[in-house]
């Protein structure tokens, strides 16, 4: 199993890349997320400040510190 192990990551990857299994994927996250008591509006800025690589939507914002 030890030969095999570099490329569970990869495994997972590929995995996600089936639309059935990373929608079933990300409802267990979303409801693991809701049982922590994460709201809507905070996941969906995480995924907003996330993704910086990406125009955002201007609604969530961070502190500059200046």
């Amino acid at each position: 199993m030890a030969p095999l192990a570099p490329f569970g990551l990869l495994a997972v990857f590929a995995l996600l890349w089936i639309p059935e299994i990373n929608a079933y994927f990300f409802e267990v996250v979303d409801g693991l997320l809701s049982t922590l008591g994460v709201s809507d509006l905070e996941t969906y800025c995480g995924r907003d400040l996330y993704r910086f690589w990406q125009d955002t939507s201007g609604f969530c914002t961070t502190p500059t510190g200046n």
